[in-house]
């Protein structure tokens, strides 16, 4: 298994992975903006200066995609701002239909956390009671489901 890279800038949240239900309500009444311009090199070293949904290099403007789009792992599941804009959820894509293609759904989002090794259980969403993990079909497939009345 390949070694995760290390947080950027881990101080303001000890390395954490999961905001805390206190920080996760204040980031629900106010998303943070991000831009995570100085892993870009990073990104870069890792796949090459090309769009990871075309493969072109071509002069079409490439930029920084989140794989897990910032304010729905901010919001929806409790992320930090630092593990979203971590090289691990990065990919360079070109500006447009790639950085679309490059997000991933709300349904894909829980088995990629489970992928990177992250407990669910742990996340602010499910700690606060406002979702429940399920298995589907009694699989290995994890899905949130929101506790709304």
């Amino acid at each position: 298994m390949a070694q995760r890279s290390r947080l950027v800038n881990p101080e303001g949240f000890d390395g954490r992975a999961w905001l805390s239900v206190e920080e996760w309500e204040t980031y629900r009444r106010r998303a943070a903006v991000r831009y995570p311009q100085k892993l870009r090199n990073e990104v870069i070293a890792r796949d090459g200066e090309v769009c990871s949904i075309c493969g072109s290099d071509s002069e079409k403007p490439i930029q920084l995609a989140h794989r897990i789009p910032f304010k729905m792992g901010l919001i929806d599941f409790g992320l930090t701002p630092e593990w979203l804009d971590g090289v691990d959820n990065l990919r360079l894509a070109h500006q447009g239909a790639c950085n679309d293609l490059v997000e991933c759904s709300f349904g894909e989002v829980p088995q990629l956390l489970v992928s990177f090794g992250l407990n669910l259980q742990e996340s602010p969403v499910v700690r606060s009671g406002i979702a429940t993990l399920e298995q589907v079909d009694g699989g290995d497939v994890v899905e949130f489901k929101f506790n709304v009345t």
